[in-house]
């Protein structure tokens, strides 16, 4: 089954099934609450990778590939491949996006965005390693937070604090009569 996410319905709409030879477009909308297929056959997702700037703050393709690789891992589902789709070269790729040795990871490759490549794609889905799919996520780095002292700093509260005190001081300077 093949399944081609597309971050902004300008796009890719999900009327283009045909045209790009998938079985599903999932769209933002479905995006956050988006579960895998219960099909046991061979899963290939592709994810474009920022497209647009306007839309970067909103997604990044390379954090939602790595989120769709935690929730394959999750539910078992081995025989998967993630294709990454963007506009720039893997090396580039591997310099500009925050997780790039997400393309070390067994079952994830990388393609051109364009209608062709997704069409022509023809790489066989292998069943990859559990054990091996951990290690590599866990080479990438990601850390959590070990308590609340690590994910909240006294400098960001300290920050958030001015922040409301100086938000504060320009409405009462608007609403003075």
């Amino acid at each position: 089954m093949k399944i081609l996410f597309s971050p902004n319905d300008n796009l890719i709409k999900s009327t283009q099934l045909h045209d790009w030879s998938v079985d599903e477009i999932v769209l933002p909308s479905k995006r956050s609450d988006f579960n895998l297929p219960d099909v046991d056959d061979d899963l290939i997702l592709f994810v474009p990778t920022i497209i647009n700037q306007d839309f970067a703050v909103e997604y990044d393709g390379a954090e939602f590939a790595l989120k769709m690789y935690f929730n394959c891992l999750r539910a078992k589902k081995l025989n998967i491949r993630i294709v990454l789709l963007g506009i720039e070269s893997p090396q580039s790729f591997m310099l500009k996006f925050a997780y790039p040795s997400i393309l070390k990871c067994p079952g994830v490759d990388y393609a051109f965005f364009n209608i062709s490549e997704v069409i022509g794609y023809n790489k066989t889905v292998d069943s990859i390693d559990y054990d091996l799919a951990i290690d590599s996520i866990k080479s990438l780095g990601i850390s959590l937070p070990e308590s609340y002292k690590s994910n909240h700093s006294f400098i960001n509260e300290w920050s958030v604090y001015k922040w409301s005190e100086y938000m504060v001081m320009i409405i009462q300077l608007f609403l003075r009569p």
